[in-house]
């Protein structure tokens, strides 16, 4: 037997050295609060709860899924190689993670709303979604059945069962679009009893003194997280840079000298504006050759912003609105010219969009995409540049009710325009022009017109939105934009001095 009093002072020194060196053992239920068994079990449980809460704030339900999503695929990842049911969790959770990365870049790129208009709309991408869930806690519940036969337990894995019976009613009641707050309350203490029913399984089979077979990895989780993190950065700043802007056909602008000079001396000596003048296409100029009279409403807009959208101050924009009385076989007919025009350095983030309304007494005359023509132009390098709009789309007549005389449709058409401006550019301008007929209005009729200009102010936003979508759906303060209008009215019967206001 080794008597310690007969080691040498050296050795007894590099002893007592060694042992100091050596880590403190913690104590037993700390010890036992980090094992992977617990360790993955927690991760699971916490991914279940963070991937059912939506809250509608803060962008917090797209953030917390995606956390409950990465938690969920580490949870499995530790228990890949306890049977196959867990395996296919594991699969499903890193498949589930890959879909929703995909979808967070897309919802960051402009062109997210032509993907969603896809086949696969978001009802059936959800609906998609919601079956591999399912198919997820199937397998879920499925590997605890095999955790407690391996372990030589009673099989008691209800917990799992009841989850999936819960997600299970959760999307009938999605579609029924229920309200009702006692329904939600209770949903809410079962998913909680459900929960605590699988941890308390869990606390069990630790306790009966299961263990988890490491598995190797090539990537630690600090480091898998450290590259979602990376690839999901990658991936909004791709759609920043390359999804911000519309793609415009831009070309150099005609000269002035290739524009009819009689039709501009004509034109100019009726009125009408030489900065307008100056940026109508050929066809919109020889148009008006015959044009007998011309009536200009000028206003400097001001913008009307939500609450996180940037101030544009009035001077910026202004409108212009010409009317062009131009003879026809029965009655005269009005060319309308809605021309915008930015004055001053003002930036531009990403998007443009107008809404062009007419409102006349005819039931056939309402506009179509094909009725409207225009084009947008800017300056750079002391050179002129033009391009046609992105987009020109027609919105149907919508009813409105009146509370004295019931339902009454008012022959309104709606007209809207997308377009994109350079990063650098100048004297930012453009046009939207129309042909409307008077000739079958009754005496004293009013042309009613009116222009709507939604400009972003920057490029902070999530999900992306156009300003032709903001347009459509001004909800909430969701986007930096800004909102500018102009009216007119023409009475069609009465004298020169009296038609424009």
């Amino acid at each position: 037997m080794h008597d310690p009093r007969c080691t040498p002072p050296e050795e007894a020194a590099l002893e007592h050295l060694l042992q100091a060196s050596l880590p403190e053992l913690p104590p037993a239920e700390i010890a036992q609060g980090v094992t992977p068994w617990r360790r993955a079990m927690d991760r699971i449980l916490w991914g279940l709860a963070l991937t059912s809460i939506t809250l509608q704030f803060w962008n917090l339900q797209y953030l917390l899924p995606t956390i409950g999503l990465v938690l969920l695929m580490l949870g499995f990842r530790a228990l890949r190689r306890e049977n196959g049911w867990l395996a296919g969790c594991f699969v499903l959770a890193a498949f589930r993670l890959a879909c929703t990365c995909f979808l967070l870049v897309i919802n960051a790129a402009l062109y997210r709303e032509v993907f969603y208009a896809l086949p696969w709309n978001p009802l059936s991408v959800r609906l998609f979604f919601y079956a591999v869930q399912l198919l997820q806690l199937f397998c879920f519940w499925q590997g605890l059945r095999g955790l407690q036969r391996r372990a030589g337990q009673p099989i008691r894995a209800g917990g799992a069962a009841a989850l999936l019976f819960w997600y299970a009613l959760l999307f009938p009641l999605f579609l029924l679009q229920y309200q009702g707050w006692f329904g939600i309350i209770a949903l809410l203490v079962l998913y909680y009893l459900i929960l605590r029913s699988i941890y308390g399984l869990s606390f069990n089979m630790e306790k009966a003194g299961y263990c988890v077979r490491p598995a190797s990895v090539k990537l630690s989780d600090r480091m898998l997280c450290l590259l979602l993190c990376v690839l999901l950065a990658a991936g909004f700043a791709g759609a920043h840079l390359f999804s911000s802007r519309y793609a415009m056909d831009w070309a150099p602008a005609p000269s002035a000298a290739s524009a009819d000079q009689a039709a501009c001396a004509r034109l100019a000596a009726l009125g009408f504006p030489q900065r307008v003048l100056a940026d109508l296409t050929p066809e919109d100029l020889a148009a008006c050759a015959d044009a007998e009279q011309v009536w200009v409403h000028t206003s400097d807009c001001s913008a009307e912003t939500n609450e996180l959208a940037v101030p544009v101050p009035p001077k910026h924009l202004q409108i212009t609105t010409v009317a062009v009385r131009l003879p026809g076989a029965e009655e005269p007919h009005y060319k309308i010219f809605h021309h915008f025009f930015w004055a001053g350095d003002l930036p531009f983030y990403g998007t443009e969009s107008l809404q062009l309304q007419a409102m006349q007494l005819l039931d056939e005359d309402r506009l179509q995409e094909n009725d409207v023509a225009g084009q947008v132009l800017y300056d750079s390098s002391g050179a002129t540049y033009c391009a046609p709009y992105h987009a020109i789309i027609a919105v149907d007549t919508l009813e409105e009710y009146d509370p004295f005389f019931g339902v009454s449709e008012i022959h309104s058409s709606k007209i809207r325009a997308a377009f994109s401006y350079p990063a650098r550019s100048e004297n930012q301008r453009g046009y939207l022009t129309y042909t409307m007929d008077a000739s079958q209005c009754n005496e004293n009729s009013i042309l009613y017109d009116w222009l709507q200009y939604i400009h972003q102010n920057g490029w902070v936003q999530y999900p992306v939105r156009s300003a032709l979508s903001y347009q459509a759906f001004p909800y909430g303060s969701d986007g930096p934009f800004s909102c500018f209008e102009d009216t007119i009215q023409l009475f069609t019967n009465t004298a020169a001095s009296d038609t424009a206001s």
